[in-house]
């Protein structure tokens, strides 16, 4: 693949903006003053030239579709902008549901492994009897190491929780 020089990229980048930047409202009203000005000027070099001033219906018509076309674009720079500003918002999102995710596979990891080891303790332990205080204090041991990882992950999940509650989705403006 050829690469453009930095330069060809930055000035077609410099003039796409500049046209894109004629059909805001503001470009628009400036192109509408400038036609109105030309028609102005045509007209007073005929006045002052003494010659009879034609009205040619078809000039309205190519202003007329000049000016819907720079509605039409404004109006999808605006639409184009609005999607964008929807774009971010989803990504932030995003990423704050793909750590809920992960911490919500996390936390049934937690579970299951508290559940295995409890159900199939390591063999030192499995080979005592249920009622020995050995094993009770092991299974108590784990229960309170496993809550105590359990509780930080549900910790990370509430701050989660916070975030999205920060980072709403925006209303939607667009048209408005």
């Amino acid at each position: 693949m050829i690469r453009e020089p930095a330069w060809v990229t930055n000035v077609a980048s410099g003039l796409s903006e500049w046209f894109y930047g004629l059909f805001t409202w503001t470009g628009l009203s400036y192109l509408t003053l400038g036609f109105v000005v030309s028609w102005g000027w045509q007209c007073g070099k005929a006045m002052v030239k003494r010659r009879k001033i034609e009205f040619r219906w078809n000039s309205l018509v190519y202003i007329a579709c000049a000016l819907v076309i720079a509605w039409v674009m404004v109006e999808t720079r605006e639409a184009n902008q609005c999607i964008q500003e929807f774009n971010q918002a989803l990504r932030v999102r995003s990423q704050i549901t793909q750590e809920n995710d992960r911490l919500s596979i996390q936390q049934r990891e937690i579970i299951y492994g508290w559940m295995h080891a409890l159900v199939f303790p390591p063999p030192h332990i499995a080979q005592l009897s249920n009622s020995d205080p050995k094993r009770q204090q092991w299974a108590v041991q784990l229960t309170l190491d496993t809550d105590e990882v359990f509780k930080k992950s549900l910790e990370q999940q509430r701050e989660n929780d916070e975030k999205r509650a920060a980072n709403p989705l925006p209303a939607p403006t667009c048209g408005e």
